[in-house]
């Protein structure tokens, strides 16, 4: 057993060398294009048509030939061409045809001129005097935006809203990919109680179990079994025992760390599945990593800022192993607003606020009140600033890594 505290770095490359053969041999899945948002797509996509599929207009106007416009004040208008009712025939010279967005452009066509500029009287189209017309104008070309051949989604890509459209268009109605990591997920204390239930003078709601279900299913998890453990080693190994067989992770939260009721350290050493326990960060040190009947085991403090961070510095960079992908949090550089101060030998993380200034420039403010119980100030946030092991004090403009939790400003 390990008790000596491993750098943030050293963990994650421990859990990556444990879980470094599920890459291999992952699941897949089918799945409808609704369902598919936050999986990890599994081959890359491969265009079979144009986008778009056809020479179209970009704006409401008049098709025609810009041969048209030499010598001739007027044109004939001899049809309309709207989106889904294509006109019919070649326009020849001379006239032109009134076309939606969208449209097909008709045979005979090289130019849209916008509503804006033209006067229409009866059959007969004037173009506005002066105004300046160009081949080509306002003409959306057959596969300009995707080439039918082209790779448009590589392997690996974690679908979202701007891939299911892109999916879409191309016709696609379902996708493979990687199946979903299934978790189980359990807070742990004879204190906590469900939100909703009664409260004693000594009980307090359970905040972590819908802090990370909210976290992991935002990663497209499938969560599996769980619940609130008591301060029992027996009821430990029971609860463990009933997800091993159907679950790829196990995460806790609370019983971790060294007081009379904190038993899951113990149960894992005693289990031999101890990898180590005591990470160089602040906060959540006190987090352990091991294997419950061959099923690896994340255990991260109980305080809710602590888990939180616990859960985003090695629980996300799992999962990812798991599927298949890479274990590295998402990082940004940002210009510091006021000081922040961190301990040499461990990596510091506290909350902030990341957004663009005046000058376009990416900068963060640190919050106050980074203690690892305080919810509100976690509410208010928007990233965690990391100072690294090697730095202990950052001073006001100096640029910083931040890891935001999700989009960025």
């Amino acid at each position: 057993m390990s008790v000596q505290r491993l750098s943030l770095a050293e963990a994650r490359a421990r859990i990556s060398a444990a879980l470094g053969e599920f890459s291999s041999r992952r699941r897949l899945a089918t799945v409808a294009l609704d369902q598919a948002s936050g999986r990890l797509l599994d081959q890359a996509v491969i265009a079979g048509l144009d986008l778009p599929g056809m020479d179209s207009s970009a704006m409401d106007g008049f098709a025609l030939a810009i041969s048209s416009l030499a010598g001739r004040p007027r044109l004939r208008l001899v049809g309309e061409s709207l989106a889904g009712h294509p006109f019919r025939g070649r326009v020849a010279a001379g006239e032109a045809v009134r076309i939606a967005t969208g449209a097909l452009l008709p045979d005979g066509c090289d130019t849209v001129v916008v509503l804006e500029r033209c006067a229409l009287e009866g059959q007969w189209l004037e173009i506005e005097r002066g105004a300046e017309v160009r081949r080509g104008e306002h003409i959306r070309r057959r596969g300009e935006a995707v080439a039918r051949g082209d790779q448009v989604l590589a392997a690996g890509t974690r679908l979202d809203f701007r891939h299911l459209g892109l999916l879409a268009a191309l016709g696609h109605d379902e996708v493979q990919v990687r199946d979903r990591v299934r978790v189980a997920l359990f807070s742990s204390g004879d204190e906590l109680r469900a939100p909703g239930r009664a409260l004693d003078p000594a009980s307090g709601f359970d905040a972590n179990r819908p802090l990370l279900a909210a976290l992991l299913r935002r990663r497209g998890v499938e969560l599996v079994g769980g619940g609130i453990l008591a301060d029992d080693p027996g009821a430990l190994a029971r609860a463990f025992d009933s997800v091993a067989e159907r679950v790829d992770l196990i995460v806790t939260t609370g019983g971790v760390s060294l007081g009379p009721k904190d038993h899951l350290r113990d149960a894992l050493a005693a289990s031999a599945g101890l990898d180590f326990w005591r990470v160089a960060m602040k906060p959540g040190q006190a987090m352990a990593f091991g294997r419950w009947r061959g099923v690896a085991l994340l255990a991260l403090p109980g305080n809710p800022l602590a888990a939180l961070v616990g859960a985003l510095q090695l629980v996300l960079p799992a999962l990812s192993l798991l599927e298949g992908g890479e274990a590295a949090p998402r990082r940004l550089h940002a210009c510091l607003d006021s000081a922040v101060e961190g301990r040499r030998g461990r990596c510091d993380l506290l909350l902030g606020v990341c957004y663009v200034d005046a000058m376009a420039r990416c900068r963060v403010r640190p919050l106050a009140r980074q203690n690892s119980h305080m919810l509100g100030t976690l509410a208010g946030a928007n990233c965690l600033i990391e100072l690294d092991e090697e730095r202990e004090r950052a001073e006001p403009g100096e640029v910083v890594s931040i890891q935001p939790f999700g989009e960025t400003p």
